[in-house]
């Protein structure tokens, strides 16, 4: 099974108060049903900045360990194509040129998503 290290940010929205605003909500609602849909499908790791982290409320990004996935809804400091390349320079530099960033609504849709496009 592969593993998906959870940032502080999937915790964050997945457990906070439904917010009023549209876009948090969204993304509110993307890591509640990533959490209940697929979080089954990996062995899910973190580390303790991101329990020391959510622990200070801090907002700022965890470390990682070897996992396959980061998944993160942190798109202003990590999960944005602005950011991305730099990361992924940092991580292959460092050896982690296996990992991949991801948000929870990349995982959402499912396995037939294809098969709906083709049927158009």
């Amino acid at each position: 099974m592969d593993s998906v290290y959870i940032e502080t940010s999937i915790v964050s929205f997945a457990s906070a108060w439904p917010s009023r605003d549209i876009q948090t909500a969204a993304l509110q609602q993307q890591a509640r049903d990533w959490w209940a849909f697929e979080r089954a499908k990996f062995d899910l790791v973190t580390s303790q900045v991101t329990l020391n982290e959510a622990a200070a409320g801090d907002p700022a990004a965890a470390a990682l360990a070897g996992v396959k996935y980061f998944l993160t809804l942190n798109c202003k400091h990590i999960a944005n194509a602005h950011e991305l390349p730099n990361i992924y320079q940092l991580l292959r530099d460092e050896g982690y040129d296996q990992l991949l960033i991801c948000t929870p609504a990349e995982f959402l849709g499912g396995d037939d998503d294809d098969d709906e496009q083709s049927d158009s």
